[in-house]
């Protein structure tokens, strides 16, 4: 099987609310009950101020009363039909209590139509979008609305956040460094630039994101977590399991920290203990769509081929981000492919191209799925376009020197040999001694 490196999933943090972007802040009181009498003693002067009854239905709303929110942002809209924020914050009730997603992008771009320069408008429309994991419309929405307001630390931490799951890491860290120059002590986007750092390689930049985030946050499990990750890929396994055994002390029925420790164990060959730890990952949560690829993995290297299959499949069933679901129809077209099912292999690697993730991959993953067809043009085609995305990678060109072999171009072959060697040193002995082959064959 093509295999992915092995890297600790880290739970990226929940995107900010809407609702933590409001016309007034109600952290200017530590009480919110005190912060709705101050208002309605306000509302209560101007009955027929519309910007009282918005700021006392916000406070309703922070009291959780929210059919009186509803009614006050009702009431503001009666008031005044113009007024921007008013459709802005019924939108945040539809969007959070009514989950009502026709009617909170209605006001939104109600609100956006009455008021072009309202910021948290364009805001809160890319969390409603972002909720749907419609993240190529929800990015230009933070963009616009930063744009607007360019001290908006919110939007850009959003920004970075819909960068990093989207695999645009370079775009993630700016936009994270800009959230964090505008608030220092911005625990979550020192958490995901430390993931963004930890994938563009840069694992020293990385780990100084993590040790901040525990400094930050010295009780909080996910600071650990993700130092725990960047020890892993640093080499440094017993600070991370360190790191992950306390994260688990703090939060020992999160699903998400066994799966780490499972993908740690098995980076220290304790397949059983991973295993374990993978079970009770499922257990916690029976939708934990990386710990059925890595059980499925695991299955594969084990040769329970037809057990892998089934946990592949759940692994695609419950993705809930590309990289997961690619990875996913990758494996399990190989493994199909492997068991002589060519059918449903192509289909998944057809379905890991559309998704366009990782491009690259998904065509040399087809390729391979042609090339256990003998279906040797097309996986040439399809090798071809992985190289064409990613020209400095050596084994793409190791393989298509091993499809233009058996098709007996050796010429071809010798050539793509030679690239990869130049491209890895450590590969030649290897390519050597299929370059003397094809010369024998010639």
């Amino acid at each position: 099987m093509k295999t992915a490196l092995v890297v600790i999933a880290l739970l990226i943090p929940s995107i900010l609310s809407a609702q933590d972007i409001t016309q007034m802040d109600l952290r200017l009181t530590n009480d919110s009950t005190e912060f709705y009498r101050i208002v309605t003693e306000i509302s209560n002067t101007n009955p027929q101020d519309a910007s009282g009854f918005v700021n006392r239905g916000i406070a309703y709303y922070h009291l959780r009363n929210y059919d009186q929110a509803l009614s006050d942002f009702n009431k503001a809209i009666e008031l005044d039909p113009a007024y921007s924020d008013a459709y802005m914050e019924r939108g945040i009730y539809y969007m959070e209590v009514k989950i009502d997603s026709l009617l909170s992008v209605s006001d939104y771009n109600k609100a956006i139509e009455l008021d072009p320069q309202n910021a948290s408008a364009y805001y809160n429309r890319g969390v409603l979008f972002g909720n749907y994991g419609r993240y190529d419309l929800a990015i230009p929405e933070y963009k616009k609305s930063t744009d607007l307001k360019s001290d908006y630390a919110p939007a850009f931490y959003n920004l970075g956040t819909d960068y990093l799951t989207t695999g645009n890491y370079k775009e993630s860290v700016s936009s994270l460094s800009k959230a964090i120059d505008l608030e220092p002590g911005f625990f979550s986007a020192y958490i995901n630039r430390a993931l963004s750092y930890l994938y563009l390689d840069d694992l020293a930049s990385a780990l100084k994101d993590a040790d901040k985030a525990v400094s930050l946050r010295p009780q909080d499990p996910e600071a650990y977590n993700t130092r725990s990750t960047v020890y892993s890929s640093l080499g440094e396994y017993d600070k991370s399991m360190t790191d992950i055994n306390h994260a688990l002390k703090i939060a020992p029925n999160d699903p998400n920290y066994y799966h780490n420790r499972a993908s740690l164990s098995n980076n220290l060959g304790h397949s059983i203990e991973a295993m374990l730890d993978i079970e009770m990952a499922l257990k916690l949560d029976p939708e934990f769509a990386e710990a059925y690829l890595d059980k499925a993995r695991s299955e594969y290297t084990s040769g329970k081929k037809v057990e892998s299959i089934s946990d592949f499949s759940n692994a695609i069933k419950f993705a809930e981000d590309n990289k997961t679901l690619h990875d996913a129809l990758c494996d399990r077209a190989i493994t199909l492919a492997e068991m002589k099912r060519y059918k449903e292999a192509l289909a998944d690697a057809d379905k890991a191209v559309e998704l366009k993730y990782n491009e690259a991959d998904a065509f040399h993953t087809r390729s391979s799925v042609h090339q256990k067809m003998n279906n040797y043009k097309s996986a040439i085609a399809d090798i071809s376009k992985a190289i064409e995305l990613n020209p400095d990678d050596a084994y793409l060109y190791a393989s298509r020197g091993g499809i233009y072999f058996k098709m007996e171009e050796y010429d071809n072959a010798i050539k793509d040999w030679m690239n990869a060697k130049k491209l890895n040193p450590q590969m030649s002995d290897d390519m050597n001694k299929n370059i003397r082959i094809a010369e024998d064959k010639k």
